[in-house]
């Protein structure tokens, strides 16, 4: 079980726990734009359903230590991913920007890699990867798929210009495959049962929009 933090409670799911993970994701959705609304992502039918599949493995989200400064110093979040191949992966930062008058700019670094620049415009705001609603209030999303690996995973963000500038929080969101037996774990799992299929797997709806 991972430590309780202030942005949001997540937990380690597990493999033989994977029909949870419809749940997770569903706080992970996004539209097809990324223009700045005050009142926050758009209704559920502007959602587009891109991906629909079954994994044998897990996910793991993970992060979100709470709010800290990124103009005067990195803000720096750690992740733990377990063994195995990554399907999918997601990096999230939540920003702070005090108006949505205000502008600057986000950098962000995971694994050593270095994502580009993003201006941060308020309620000007274009960017497919940036949502902005509120007061300036800024979800930034970032494919990591390629970068995310087993084991230890740093993620830093920096902020600049006019905006206050104040992480909320980065998550880390990865599905990844491993070799566990999960057919020989039905008979301790009576409740779920019934959720595998033959071949140890369970199929599971997901939702990605095809900006990310």
């Amino acid at each position: 079980m991972k430590k309780r933090f202030s942005f949001f409670t997540f937990h380690i799911i597990k493999s033989q726990f994977i029909i949870m993970i419809i749940v997770i994701l569903s706080f992970f959705i996004f539209t097809v734009s990324a223009d700045y609304d005050f009142d926050g992502v758009p209704y559920t039918d502007q959602l587009k359903k891109v991906k629909h599949g079954s994994v044998k493995g897990g996910v793991i989200v993970d992060g979100g230590h709470g709010l800290g400064v990124a103009k005067r110093r990195p803000y720096e979040q750690v992740f733990s991913v377990p063994d195995g191949s990554m399907t999918f992966s997601r990096l999230y930062v939540g920003v702070w920007g005090g108006t949505e008058k205000k502008t600057g700019n986000l950098k962000t670094t995971f694994n050593d890699h270095e994502f580009d620049t993003l201006d941060l415009k308020g309620e000007k705001d274009t960017n497919p990867e940036v949502y902005c609603s509120g007061h300036g209030v800024y979800w930034v999303v970032y494919n990591t798929t390629g970068y995310t690996q087993s084991g230890t995973n740093k993620a830093v963000a920096r902020t600049s210009g006019e905006i206050d500038g104040r992480i909320y929080g980065i998550i880390l969101v990865t599905v990844y495959e491993d070799d566990i037996d999960y057919e020989s774990l039905r008979p301790y799992n009576t409740i779920l049962n019934d959720q595998f299929t033959s071949d140890g797997t369970v199929p599971f709806p997901s939702y990605f929009s095809d900006t990310d």
